[in-house]
């Protein structure tokens, strides 16, 4: 994945060479293919749940393995994985196993009472809530939701940052959604979301890009760079494209 960073606080910050050859740490897994939006831009086409899920049998042997081999943090994805009946009991053995977990989610299945009990259970330490555009008609399309949704997923955050959870937002970079970028920084500012990570198109999925492949994807964003430069008094621009470094 190719993203472009845009933090009004601190957290995740490593100062490591993403290039540079590691040791096996982090995993991003996509928990289910269940997905109660149809986005056009879905990296991984999801919408049905796959035949062949890992039973929470299977997945907590997975984890288990994964920690032994080294790792220390996975982000659950999906699909939506909140979606997955069984997602609380693979939460609690990555807490009791030591894992960290960040999760992606659209927000629409996040209520108080889901966030209080992983709060006080430490099963999550930060959230990335899909926001591709602050337009609900503009996300009614993106997303294959009402637009009404878009309302649940900006409540959805206001929740997550109520119980001190580490806060971003994603955006797909796509034409229709490049313009709106800066009033998201604004919406940032204004809510306190600690990241807006803009994800550059992939040819994956329901995602056949936005541009071609020679694009010069950071000269598209450079108006929402110098936005955010001005807004921001404290403020961090990461990329982990590397002919941008």
């Amino acid at each position: 994945m190719m993203d472009v960073k845009f933090k009004l606080a601190p957290g995740h910050a490593s100062d490591s060479d993403w290039m540079a050859p590691s040791r096996l740490r982090h995993l991003f897994w996509n928990v289910t293919h269940e997905c109660n939006f149809a986005c056009g831009v879905c990296f991984s086409n999801s919408g049905q749940r796959a035949s062949d899920e890992l039973t929470t049998a299977e997945a907590t042997d997975a984890l288990r393995r994964a920690r032994d081999a080294g790792v220390d943090l996975v982000v659950l994805s999906g699909g939506e994985p909140f979606l997955r009946p069984d997602l609380f009991e693979i939460l609690t053995c990555m807490a009791r196993l030591g894992l960290t977990t960040r999760i992606a989610s659209n927000g629409s299945c996040l209520t108080d009472d889901v966030l209080r009990r992983m709060a006080i259970e430490k099963l999550a330490t930060s959230f990335q809530i899909s926001v591709d555009t602050l337009d609900p008609d503009t996300y009614e399309r993106m997303h294959g939701a009402r637009a009404e949704m878009l309302g649940r997923a900006l409540a959805a955050l206001r929740l997550i940052r109520s119980h001190d959870f580490h806060t971003t937002v994603s955006t797909r970079l796509t034409p229709g959604t490049l313009p709106g970028i800066p009033a998201l920084l604004d919406r940032a500012a204004d809510e306190g979301w600690a990241t807006v990570t803009v994800h550059c198109p992939l040819h994956s999925g329901r995602a056949r890009g936005a541009w071609p492949p020679e694009t010069d994807l950071l000269a598209l964003l450079e108006p929402a760079c110098e936005h955010f430069v001005r807004m921001s008094r404290h403020w961090v621009i990461e990329t982990n494209i590397p002919w941008a470094r």
